[in-house]
């Protein structure tokens, strides 16, 4: 049995951090400026990012990568083979000196991969009640997985909006198909809101939203601000001044 006291803390565990958000909102383009980014790139959505972080300025951008949807000469993996691509890939991840981030760029594509893995192991073409079992406990492995490295993890996820009958959004939930979706809060230390804004002069700007709403059930291990403006140049710095990694 361990003891955490006065005298002696209980050391901070590595950091897992959701961020949902809807597309464009700036989620790949905060987690990319994490220190020795490795993508597991599933989504394929790392060009826009990155041309607009070289754009701005940034310090040289370097960061490791590998897609899911392709082997490592570049040949499309069938979707139904992506799911074992992607676990061989986080094994290498943690091993890797070099690496110290493992980003997971995003859930709502590794819900269809996940889906087409379950169908090929049971055998069927549609998913029966009794497919969402393995479906979930994979799901979960996943999580755990990357989060358990002793690294910090980042998983992005678009986000969907529910509404009332007026059309007015009630609430801002991680956009996944299983209901495994409504408690992912419950597997990260944080769970992040990430929006663009109209900024001035036609700029964008990029925003993260860390602390819990009426809306969004998020997250925030280290007493966040209610809401961070993330500068082109500086968005870690913005977020790590509280995460101090």
């Amino acid at each position: 049995m361990k003891t955490a006291s006065p005298d002696s803390p209980r050391k901070p565990e590595p950091k897992s951090i959701l961020l949902i958000g809807p597309p464009g909102g700036g989620k790949t383009t905060l987690a990319l400026q994490f220190p020795n980014v490795y993508v597991l790139d599933c989504d394929l959505n790392l060009s826009g990012p990155e041309n607009y972080l070289r754009q701005a300025g940034r310090p040289p951008l370097e960061f490791r990568y590998d897609q899911i949807p392709f082997d490592d000469a570049g040949n499309p993996v069938p979707v139904q083979q992506q799911w074992k691509r992607l676990i061989e890939k986080i094994i290498l991840a943690v091993v890797d000196p070099w690496v110290k981030t493992i980003f997971l760029d995003g859930l709502t594509a590794v819900d269809e991969i996940l889906l087409q893995h379950v169908l090929r192991t049971q055998a069927t073409t549609t998913m029966r009640q009794q497919d969402w079992i393995p479906f979930r406990s994979a799901m979960v492995g996943l999580i755990m997985q990357i989060r358990t490295t002793g690294k910090t993890s980042i998983v992005s996820c678009h986000e969907k909006t529910e509404t009332d009958e007026k059309g007015n959004v009630e609430a801002f939930k991680p956009a996944f198909r299983s209901k495994i979706g409504d408690f992912f809060g419950g597997f990260f230390t944080d769970m992040w809101r990430c929006q663009a804004k109209p900024g001035v002069a036609g700029k964008t700007s990029f925003w993260v939203y860390p602390q819990r709403t009426s809306r969004s059930d998020l997250k925030n291990s280290v007493l966040m601000p209610p809401e961070i403006e993330l500068p082109a140049q500086g968005a870690f710095e913005a977020v790590n001044k509280y995460l101090k990694l």
